[in-house]
């Protein structure tokens, strides 16, 4: 019984970790107005509602039940935590850098501007930005 809550356990802190994370890098998006990674084309108050939104619904949905359950006991241990956060993290990360390039992707012009780093994702997406980078230390 004891594993099958641990797995019920891991699978929840991976949500809230994927959530949270898809949240913060739609806040991101929308602040520094990085038009490359918003999932809400030109749409920045639409960006600031879902952050908050989907942050909010993952907090909620993991801390609604009790969550003081020790590691011997069937919990989450220091190692596990840590790598469902690497892999919450990853996914959102990923879903967000494809999804947006995937909806963006007549928005942006891979071969104009002189941005580099996280800058560049104000005129293009994510895809476009990495075919550039690749193309420029291929001369």
């Amino acid at each position: 019984m004891t594993w099958l809550r641990w797995e019920t356990f891991g699978a929840d802190y991976l949500l809230l970790v994927f959530m949270v994370s898809l949240g913060v890098l739609q806040l991101a998006a929308a602040w520094r107005r990085l038009g490359g990674l918003s999932l809400f084309f030109r749409r920045r108050y639409l960006e600031y509602i879902f952050a908050v939104v989907i942050t909010g619904a993952g907090y909620w949905l993991f801390f609604s039940e009790p969550r003081d359950i020790p590691d011997y006991a069937g919990g989450l241990g220091g190692s596990q935590q840590f790598i469902y956060t690497l892999a919450g993290i990853a996914i959102a990360s990923l879903l967000t850098f494809s999804v947006s390039s995937a909806l963006n992707a007549r928005w942006g012009r891979s071969g104009t501007g002189e941005e580099e780093g996280l800058d560049a994702l104000k005129r293009m997406t994510y895809l476009q930005a990495v075919k550039r980078g690749f193309k420029g230390k291929n001369r």
